[in-house]
């Protein structure tokens, strides 16, 4: 056998001893895994609650503070406590029958409150921090805008166009409101149009309430209208396709449309 194959018989050797120390290597698990960290998200409130139980409810006819927390193992001793801290923070007597509350706690021997949450409306709320020392203060939701677009045929009137496409009925006021010189609202004909760009507002996802008229136009007995928003002077106002102010002209009307 000469030298030279004697050499590729080693070096073929070499290459596959090479190939299996290596694979071995792979599939062998690291001595120093690294953990992997979840990231805890704070929760609508802005409280670090994935370790809690959570109770919502509602305030029920006649409910006070002390009967919405009494079942919860809150004393009343912590109770009066509450009440002396909320002075200047919060009034108890506008805890009102039909509002929502949310009661954050955990268990040691027997249920322990962290949070009490009472929510004024769908974006405002107050927080009870009663872990340790009785902390109170207010908080408000994130409020997303989204734009939406929208027309349609009048064939009885503008509140029953917009109920059959469940289009919020606020918009009906907000465009009164807007052509309230041009426009007799409780006059519309069968065929007459409109389209409007308006905003609507949503708090966890759900709708919460129509926002701001962009723009809008509405054929009223074969004449258009328009209106378009721009924001001057620290001022909302509308104007036409000719750059005259609606609003300048609704001054001129003794009342407001929307009273009438």
């Amino acid at each position: 056998m000469s030298y030279k194959s004697i050499y590729f018989i080693l070096l073929l050797l070499f290459t596959i001893t090479f190939q299996s120390c290596s694979d071995k290597k792979e599939d062998q698990p690291s001595d120093k895994e690294v953990p992997l960290e979840v990231e805890v998200i704070p929760n609508e409130f802005g409280l670090f609650t994935d370790t809690l139980s959570e109770y919502r409810e509602k305030v029920k006819k006649n409910e006070t503070l002390t009967d919405i927390l009494l079942p919860h193992s809150v004393s009343y001793k912590e109770i009066h406590n509450i009440v002396i801290n909320s002075k200047g923070k919060f009034d108890l007597r506008k805890i009102n029958y039909g509002k929502d509350y949310v009661i954050y706690s955990h268990k040691d021997s027997v249920e322990k409150v962290d949070y009490f949450v009472y929510l004024d409306d769908p974006v405002n709320y107050t927080v009870f921090d009663l872990r340790d020392s009785i902390n109170i203060y207010s908080g408000a939701k994130e409020v997303v805008t989204k734009q939406r677009e929208f027309g349609g045929i009048i064939n009885y009137s503008l509140y029953e166009t917009l109920s059959e496409s469940d289009i919020n009925i606020l918009l009906a006021l907000k465009m009164s409101e807007v052509f309230a010189w041009q426009i007799d609202f409780f006059a519309l004909q069968k065929g007459d149009y409109f389209k409007v760009i308006f905003e609507e507002e949503y708090v966890d996802d759900n709708f919460y309430k129509v926002g701001k008229i962009l723009a809008a136009y509405f054929n009223h007995k074969g004449s258009d209208y328009y209106g378009f928003y721009f924001r001057q002077e620290g001022k909302d106002d509308f104007f036409d396709e000719e750059n005259n102010s609606l609003h300048k002209a609704f001054l001129k009307a003794p009342l407001k449309f929307s009273r009438i």
